[in-house]
């Protein structure tokens, strides 16, 4: 599951796959979508989070939350999209996050609306929230979301304060030997959380979203802390001392020697949802673990 996140979140960012151009403007206006598949996990949230999840039909094999999903058609993944249930189930609207040119024909030559959602900063996903609202047409809805997942930011924000940021460094990888492993750049929005959280990211100077490093690249950084981010990992005792036990064969890394590797196993960790606050709540409690965060 970990892996499949990351290489949806990968094939975005970095492209490849072609784009599609917004929606035109009448098309939005016209009539709100009635019937509605989303190809992303994060889509579908913001979807549910405007009352209007009875209007998804079909999501993709990634989607797991809210729990309603569990009875919607299963369309396939950003690689391997099951033309066919696409096509039976009649959508008025594909929402997706990257695509390529096959499912664009499929689409036009059936009818159907394509809106590619733009989350991957953190502008990008109050912008899907507004937009995914204006084809719903529940602008009202979208703006009161995307102003409590600002408040709630703000509020971790406000909570840190002034501290000085902490270097740390955000790990996406399964649990086993650690040889390269996916983190963040700038322009993703967990960097912009990692900031937001009273951090800095570093690797934040890298150009590229979602870049592969390895272990020398890690020492020569010399995070003081290590987030892992691992969700859906069932995490015990014997597993974070493995985990410690990993990041302590790479050699000396300040995040190691002081005892601060974290790793995070919420659902939410890796997707550009509403539900990013409480990423960056976890992220928060892990750079300043002295703050209360929640009160």
């Amino acid at each position: 599951m970990i892996v499949g996140l990351v290489l949806f979140a990968i094939a975005v960012v970095w492209g490849g796959l072609g784009t599609l151009d917004a929606p035109p403007p009448d098309a939005v206006t016209a009539k709100p979508a009635q019937r509605i598949v989303a190809m992303a996990p994060s889509t579908v949230e913001i979807i549910y989070e405007l009352e209007a999840g009875d209007r998804l039909i079909g999501v993709s094999s990634f989607c797991t939350y809210p729990p309603q999903v569990a009875d919607l058609a299963r369309i396939g993944g950003l690689h391997d999209p099951d033309f066919e249930q696409i096509v039976a189930l009649a959508p008025d609207l594909l929402i997706t996050r990257g695509t390529g040119d096959a499912l664009r024909r499929l689409c036009q030559q059936n009818g159907i609306l394509v809106y590619e959602d733009p989350s991957d900063s953190l502008a990008g996903i109050y912008q899907a929230i507004r937009e995914i609202g204006d084809l719903l047409q529940r602008p009202r809805e979208a703006s009161e979301l995307a102003d409590r997942v600002r408040g709630e930011l703000d509020r971790v924000r406000q909570r840190v304060g002034d501290r000085r940021p902490v270097p740390m460094l955000l790990s996406i990888r399964r649990p086993g030997r650690i040889g390269k492993v996916y983190t963040v750049g700038r322009g993703v929005y967990l960097n912009d959380l990692i900031e937001i959280a009273g951090g800095r990211n570093v690797f934040g100077d890298v150009a590229a979203g979602w870049p592969v490093v390895g272990p020398e690249e890690v020492l020569s950084r010399a995070p003081e802390v290590i987030v892992e981010a691992m969700p859906d990992v069932e995490m015990d005792d014997d597993l974070r001392a493995s985990v410690m036990e990993q990041w302590r064969a790479l050699g000396p890394i300040p995040a190691v020697r002081d005892g601060r590797v974290y790793v995070i196993t919420d659902d939410f960790a890796l997707t550009p949802s509403p539900r990013l606050t409480g990423m960056a709540r976890r992220l928060a409690e892990c750079l300043h673990p002295e703050v209360a965060i929640d009160e």
